[in-house]
């Protein structure tokens, strides 16, 4: 894991000293929740090379398709559970079938932005003299990602630890 950057200034709450925060670049490499890359093409696959993927060797150094397959290894039942998806939420059929390729697309464009750099993973711990306690897997280019959010992860992080030590100073 390695030390990110953080370009918003947070305002901690009055913590005790004891509490440090830091801020990391977590290495998450597992994306198998929007899709895979594959040399095998399948249905449903993007050729990453006519998509014009500038992170086609960046990211993975040599897979040439994009598998948008989510929990499922059939595309067409994978294209027809979103389908069904869109529909039991009030699109017409028309609609539900252009909004599950556009999902798809959507996907393929969070791996291509990915592979570029435009976002991360990020990484917050919160250690103390007794522990430590971390969270995660937060998008840096989320819509949550303001300093508000990030507080109240910090709070929760502390108050955690904070509940560690009162449960180890009832055991002893």
């Amino acid at each position: 894991m390695s030390e990110s950057p953080y370009e918003q200034e947070i305002i901690v709450r009055d913590i005790p000293t004891e509490f440090t925060v830091k801020f990391y670049q977590d290495d998450i490499d597992d994306f198998s929740h929007m899709g895979n890359y594959s040399d095998q093409w399948s249905p449903g696959a993007i050729d990453r090379e006519l998509a014009e993927d500038v992170s086609y060797f960046r990211y993975t150094n040599s897979y040439r398709y994009w598998i948008p397959t989510p929990g499922c290894e059939d595309w067409e039942s994978y294209q027809k559970s979103t389908r069904k998806w869109y529909q039991k939420h009030g699109y017409n059929k028309h609609q539900s079938s252009i909004a599950a390729h556009q999902h798809r697309a959507q996907d393929f464009n969070r791996m291509v932005a990915y592979g570029r750099g435009d976002w991360y993973y990020m990484l917050i711990v919160v250690e103390s003299a007794w522990g430590q306690e971390s969270l995660g897997g937060i998008e840096s280019d989320s819509d949550d990602y303001s300093p508000d959010y990030i507080q109240s992860i910090i709070d929760g992080l502390i108050d955690s630890l904070i509940e560690q030590k009162e449960i180890t100073v009832r055991i002893r």
